[in-house]
């Protein structure tokens, strides 16, 4: 009875694996190597097939594109929301440089991320950032968070209503 239950527990893991893995991977590059473990959903297949990929030379080198791809096209643009933007940032950067040589120097990462905001709010604080010759990334990041908070700040005090009477067309006041 004891193995039975065994048994029967290693395969309610096994499938529960397998749906999270297609969970995970549903339309990602990697779903048709769950997919074609569907008809068993056999977890443990599918996950030894993506740590099998995932870690082959060819697969490293064009995951490494992908983010390096990734880190060049992804701006941000007047009215984006930065914290979007640096947590896609962060993501691409941090999956880059867990990949052996293919990483960014601190530098690079620091210049592309800069030249990627492109909303003229930014400008006085990437000229700042650029003169100083800041490259640790965690500061950067912190001084564009810091600005942007500012600048919404500044978003909303604009957008409040001025308290301040309109009289209106023929009204008289008490006064007179």
């Amino acid at each position: 009875v004891g193995s039975e239950m065994c048994i029967r527990d290693r395969k309610t893991k096994n499938l529960t694996l397998y749906n999270l893995i297609a969970t995970a991977t549903a339309d990602g590059t990697a779903s048709h190597l769950v997919e074609k473990h569907e008809e068993t959903m056999d977890g443990h297949a599918a996950i030894t097939d993506l740590i099998k990929w995932y870690d082959s030379k060819d697969r490293q080198g064009s995951l490494a594109t992908e983010l390096r791809n990734a880190l060049k096209s992804g701006k941000y643009y007047p009215g984006d929301r930065m914290d979007s933007y640096i947590n896609s940032f962060c993501r691409n950067l941090k999956d880059l440089n867990k990949i052996d040589g293919e990483g960014f120097s601190n530098q690079h990462a620091v210049t592309l991320f800069l030249e990627n905001i492109l909303d003229p709010e930014y400008k006085v604080t990437i000229t700042q950032i650029e003169n100083d010759g800041t490259t640790n990334v965690q500061e950067v990041l912190q001084i564009i968070r810091d600005r942007s908070e500012k600048i919404k700040a500044k978003r909303v005090h604009a957008r409040k209503p001025k308290n301040h009477l309109r009289r209106l067309r023929g009204e008289v006041d008490g006064n007179d």
